[in-house]
C-alpha cells in the first residue's frame, strides 16, 4: 500500500490560514492527505526540525511566516533539503507593499 501524502502547515501564529488553504486545495482532488499543523514558529531551529521531517516524509510544506528573517531561513533550509513548499502570504504581502510603497514594521 502506498504511503499517504503529507502536508505540513507552518505558521508564526495559529496556522489557520495555511491549513484552510491546504484543505481547500486538497479538496479539489480525490485523495487522502494527512495535514500536520505546526503553529507558533519563532526560531530557526523549529523550522529546521520541520524541514528535516518533511524531507524524510517527502512532504510539501505550506507556510504563513510573516517575519522576513524566518521566511528567508525557511526558504534556505527548504532549498538545501529539496523540500517543496508554498509561501502563502508572501506574494500577497509583497504585492501590497509594492502597490502602496510601504514597509512592514515587524
Amino acid at each position: 500500500m502506498a504511503k499517504q501524502p503529507q502536508v505540513y502547515v507552518v505558521s508564526d501564529s495559529l496556522g489557520e490560514t495555511a491549513e484552510s488553504v491546504a484543505k481547500a486545495t486538497i479538496g479539489q482532488y480525490d485523495t487522502d492527505i494527512e495535514i500536520h499543523r505546526v503553529p507558533f514558529i519563532r526560531h530557526t531551529d523549529q523550522i529546521e526540525k520541520i524541514i528535516n521531517e518533511a524531507a524524510q516524509e517527502g512532504a510539501i510544506v505550506c507556510h504563513t511566516l510573516v517575519s522576513p528573517e524566518l521566511r528567508a531561513d525557511f526558504e534556505r533550509l527548504a532549498h538545501e533539503k529539496n523540500v517543496r513548499y508554498m509561501d502563502i502570504l508572501g506574494p500577497v504581502s509583497y504585492t501590497h507593499l509594492r502597490a502602496h510603497e510601504t514597509e512592514l514594521h515587524l
